[in-house]
């Protein structure tokens, strides 16, 4: 006898419009996303400081990569009268990322020196935990049952064959960024002063196929009132497994060493000691448990 079939027939799944618009200042980027309903706006950049009293919506000014998360985990699971969610932009907030890991990275090579991540160059090994990082926002974002509008700067865009050769223009932010969204588009100002999208993927296949002006009742038009206002569903935050950096894995070893963890054993049971799971580490529960064993070997030496 056969095993069950695992698949299924494909059906249309509804979703929410997940979103990213790029293009020079001034363009339109951030008063596009204001016209969608029931705007929330992570402000990194002070951008809307003069849209209060034209537009009608919510705002957190901030540049705490912390306090972004807390806000979108509190959309994702409180119930409330937001439908979309704009991050403006979204080339800060990878930017704040890359400042992060830069002080992380810095003041592991150099424990006694705080500033040391404003001079630190980052190696080729570095760019994996701080490029998960930043997925893992991204994908905080796909779940969420809102709108979501990420906008970014736009930069020079060079040929992979040819040495400094400028082919075009393209995002300033994590050169997958644009994955994670079903809508990219280019805004742009055309030849006769109308500002325009151009739209280099569009998995609703609903949008032009020709560039457009960037008026939000043609994108409406095209997407659907009633998507675009539905209500939101709050949905708890799915935990994201980002496994724990090669360094911090190395920390973990020699912690549990000192701690007394050996044998061929010694790492799970250190795992298990500490009531972690003896899958592969986690980078947070990595973190958790390097302070966990500095503590017990702290004892230890005292």
């Amino acid at each position: 006898m056969s095993d069950p079939n695992p698949f299924q027939p494909a059906t249309a799944i509804p979703k929410r419009l997940k979103a990213f618009f790029y293009g020079a200042p001034g363009v339109g980027k951030t008063i596009l996303s204001l016209h969608f309903p029931g705007v929330t706006l992570i402000d990194l950049e002070r951008g809307t400081d003069h849209y209060g009293g034209q537009f009608t919506f919510s705002k957190l000014p901030t540049v705490s990569i912390d306090e972004i998360t807390a806000a979108v985990k509190w959309l994702h699971e409180n119930q409330h009268d937001y439908r979309t969610l704009v991050i403006d932009p979204l080339t800060v907030y990878w930017d704040m990322v890359q400042t992060k890991w830069a002080g992380i990275f810095g003041r592991k090579a150099n424990p006694k020196d705080k500033n040391a991540g404003d001079a630190y160059t980052f190696d080729p090994k570095d760019h994996k935990p701080m490029k998960d990082d930043f997925r893992k926002f991204l994908r905080l974002l796909a779940d969420l049952d809102m709108n979501v509008i990420g906008t970014a700067h736009e930069k020079d865009e060079y040929s992979e064959t040819q040495f400094m050769s400028k082919v075009g223009k393209t995002f300033d932010c994590e050169k997958h960024a644009g994955h994670f969204f079903d809508v990219l588009g280019r805004i742009y100002i055309g030849p006769k002063g109308a500002r325009m999208i151009h739209v280099l993927k569009d998995r609703t296949n609903a949008l032009p196929k020709e560039d457009f002006p960037a008026d939000f009742s043609q994108v409406e038009a095209c997407l659907g009132k009633d998507k675009l206002e539905a209500k939101a569903v709050p949905v708890p935050a799915a935990p994201v497994f980002i496994r724990a950096t090669q360094e911090h894995q190395d920390e973990f070893r020699a912690l549990a060493a000192k701690a007394g963890y050996t044998g061929p054993t010694a790492l799970a049971d250190a795992k298990k000691a500490m009531g972690l799971p003896t899958s592969p580490l986690s980078d947070e529960n990595a973190a958790k448990a390097i302070e966990t064993l500095k503590g017990v070997t702290a004892e230890k030496a005292s």
